[in-house]
Protein backbone atom coordinates (compact mmCIF):
# COMPACT_ATOMS: atom_id res chain seq x y z
CA UNK A 1 0.00 0.00 0.00
CA UNK A 2 2.82 2.57 0.79
CA UNK A 3 4.56 1.69 -2.41
CA UNK A 4 1.42 2.76 -4.37
CA UNK A 5 1.27 5.64 -2.74
CA UNK A 6 5.07 6.58 -3.30
CA UNK A 7 4.60 5.85 -7.08
CA UNK A 8 1.90 8.15 -7.36
CA UNK A 9 3.08 10.83 -5.05
CA UNK A 10 6.66 11.18 -6.81
CA UNK A 11 5.82 10.27 -10.76
CA UNK A 12 8.67 11.60 -11.83
CA UNK A 13 10.77 9.11 -9.66
CA UNK A 14 8.15 6.45 -11.08
CA UNK A 15 8.69 7.59 -14.66
CA UNK A 16 12.80 7.32 -14.42
CA UNK A 17 12.46 3.69 -12.79
CA UNK A 18 10.33 2.34 -15.90
CA UNK A 19 11.67 5.12 -18.84
CA UNK A 20 14.35 6.59 -20.32
CA UNK A 21 13.86 10.21 -21.68
CA UNK A 22 16.22 11.23 -25.41
CA UNK A 23 16.20 14.83 -26.79
CA UNK A 24 17.24 16.53 -29.75
CA UNK A 25 17.00 19.56 -30.54
CA UNK A 26 16.08 20.39 -34.85
CA UNK A 27 16.68 24.25 -33.95
CA UNK A 28 14.72 27.20 -34.24
CA UNK A 29 12.08 27.15 -37.35
CA UNK A 30 10.37 30.57 -37.99
CA UNK A 31 11.20 32.15 -34.25
CA UNK A 32 9.68 28.68 -33.17
CA UNK A 33 11.80 26.23 -30.96
CA UNK A 34 12.17 22.50 -32.81
CA UNK A 35 12.53 19.65 -30.56
CA UNK A 36 11.89 15.78 -30.32
CA UNK A 37 11.51 13.54 -27.33
CA UNK A 38 11.17 9.92 -27.46
CA UNK A 39 10.32 8.02 -24.22
CA UNK A 40 12.32 4.25 -24.80
CA UNK A 41 11.39 2.09 -21.48
CA UNK A 42 14.02 0.32 -19.29
CA UNK A 43 11.91 -2.04 -17.73
CA UNK A 44 10.25 -5.08 -18.53
CA UNK A 45 7.01 -3.39 -17.00
CA UNK A 46 7.39 -0.51 -19.10
CA UNK A 47 8.06 -2.47 -22.45
CA UNK A 48 4.91 -4.77 -21.41
CA UNK A 49 2.95 -1.54 -20.66
CA UNK A 50 3.94 -0.24 -24.32
CA UNK A 51 3.05 -3.57 -25.84
CA UNK A 52 -0.78 -3.57 -23.96
CA UNK A 53 -1.53 -0.47 -25.99
CA UNK A 54 -0.69 3.48 -24.68
CA UNK A 55 -3.72 6.04 -24.71
CA UNK A 56 -2.99 9.57 -24.43
CA UNK A 57 -6.71 11.08 -24.57
CA UNK A 58 -5.51 14.58 -23.55
CA UNK A 59 -6.84 16.83 -26.66
CA UNK A 60 -4.54 19.87 -25.31
CA UNK A 61 -1.29 17.44 -25.40
CA UNK A 62 -2.08 16.51 -29.33
CA UNK A 63 -2.84 20.28 -30.27
CA UNK A 64 0.05 21.58 -29.49
CA UNK A 65 2.57 18.49 -29.64
CA UNK A 66 2.87 15.97 -32.21
CA UNK A 67 2.68 11.87 -30.93
CA UNK A 68 3.09 8.61 -32.29
CA UNK A 69 3.16 5.68 -30.02
CA UNK A 70 5.14 2.70 -30.89
CA UNK A 71 6.06 -0.31 -29.59
CA UNK A 72 9.05 0.14 -28.37
CA UNK A 73 9.18 4.43 -27.95
CA UNK A 74 7.11 7.03 -27.81
CA UNK A 75 7.69 10.21 -30.00
CA UNK A 76 7.02 13.30 -28.88
CA UNK A 77 7.65 16.19 -31.22
CA UNK A 78 7.27 20.39 -30.33
CA UNK A 79 6.90 23.55 -32.44
CA UNK A 80 7.15 26.23 -29.05
CA UNK A 81 7.82 29.51 -28.83
CA UNK A 82 8.72 29.31 -25.05
CA UNK A 83 10.67 26.31 -24.17
CA UNK A 84 9.59 26.34 -20.39
CA UNK A 85 6.07 25.33 -22.58
CA UNK A 86 7.44 22.41 -24.14
CA UNK A 87 8.41 21.54 -20.30
CA UNK A 88 5.19 21.65 -18.62
CA UNK A 89 3.63 19.70 -21.44
CA UNK A 90 5.79 16.65 -20.94
CA UNK A 91 5.65 16.92 -17.86
CA UNK A 92 1.50 16.39 -18.34
CA UNK A 93 2.49 13.28 -20.22
CA UNK A 94 4.72 11.87 -17.76
CA UNK A 95 1.98 12.06 -15.27
CA UNK A 96 -0.45 10.49 -18.06
CA UNK A 97 1.74 7.95 -18.75
CA UNK A 98 2.64 7.26 -14.81
CA UNK A 99 -1.24 6.89 -14.02
CA UNK A 100 -1.94 4.59 -17.19
CA UNK A 101 1.08 2.61 -15.59
CA UNK A 102 0.15 1.88 -12.25
CA UNK A 103 -3.23 1.24 -13.06
CA UNK A 104 -1.81 -0.83 -15.72
CA UNK A 105 0.47 -2.77 -13.05
CA UNK A 106 -2.63 -3.39 -10.82
CA UNK A 107 -4.74 -4.51 -13.30
CA UNK A 108 -1.87 -7.22 -15.17
CA UNK A 109 -1.09 -8.27 -11.37
CA UNK A 110 -4.48 -9.11 -10.22
CA UNK A 111 -5.45 -11.20 -13.31
CA UNK A 112 -5.75 -14.65 -11.45
CA UNK A 113 -4.07 -16.46 -14.93
CA UNK A 114 -1.59 -14.52 -13.99
CA UNK A 115 -0.94 -15.50 -10.81
CA UNK A 116 -1.24 -18.93 -11.89
CA UNK A 117 1.05 -19.14 -14.77
CA UNK A 118 3.50 -17.27 -13.24
CA UNK A 119 5.20 -19.67 -10.90
CA UNK A 120 5.60 -21.98 -13.78
CA UNK A 121 7.62 -19.20 -15.15
CA UNK A 122 9.61 -18.50 -12.56
CA UNK A 123 10.94 -22.07 -13.28
CA UNK A 124 11.66 -21.70 -17.41
CA UNK A 125 14.71 -20.32 -19.07
CA UNK A 126 13.12 -17.60 -20.71
CA UNK A 127 11.86 -15.88 -17.78
CA UNK A 128 12.61 -12.29 -17.53
CA UNK A 129 14.37 -12.53 -20.68
CA UNK A 130 11.04 -10.62 -22.58
CA UNK A 131 7.59 -8.95 -21.03
CA UNK A 132 6.19 -11.35 -19.14
CA UNK A 133 1.82 -10.83 -21.12
CA UNK A 134 4.38 -11.65 -24.50
CA UNK A 135 5.73 -14.53 -22.90
CA UNK A 136 2.96 -15.99 -21.49
CA UNK A 137 0.98 -15.77 -25.29
CA UNK A 138 3.85 -17.14 -27.24
CA UNK A 139 5.17 -19.64 -24.32
CA UNK A 140 8.10 -21.78 -25.59
CA UNK A 141 8.76 -23.54 -21.95
CA UNK A 142 12.59 -25.22 -21.09
CA UNK A 143 12.69 -25.99 -17.72
CA UNK A 144 15.50 -24.38 -15.74
CA UNK A 145 16.57 -28.21 -14.43
CA UNK A 146 16.33 -30.95 -16.50
CA UNK A 147 14.79 -32.95 -13.50
CA UNK A 148 11.60 -31.39 -13.51
CA UNK A 149 11.37 -30.16 -16.84
CA UNK A 150 9.15 -33.39 -17.82
CA UNK A 151 6.57 -32.69 -15.23
CA UNK A 152 6.37 -29.40 -16.02
CA UNK A 153 6.21 -29.20 -19.54
CA UNK A 154 3.18 -31.76 -19.15
CA UNK A 155 1.30 -29.54 -16.66
CA UNK A 156 1.93 -26.23 -18.59
CA UNK A 157 0.57 -28.08 -21.39
CA UNK A 158 -2.59 -29.11 -19.39
CA UNK A 159 -2.94 -25.90 -18.44
CA UNK A 160 -2.44 -23.47 -21.99
CA UNK A 161 -4.40 -26.11 -24.10
CA UNK A 162 -7.34 -27.56 -21.03
CA UNK A 163 -9.42 -29.40 -24.17
CA UNK A 164 -6.79 -31.85 -24.76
Amino acid sequence: MFKVWYKRAFPQKTFQEHFRLEHEFHGVIQHQISETFRIRPVSLLGLQFLLDGVQISDPLLHLNSKIAIKNDHIKVCFMVIDPSDSRKMLSQLIKTLVKQLLSFEKRFYSNPVVHYVEPFCKRCVHYQTKPLNQCISNCCFQAKDVENSKEDIELFSLISNPRK
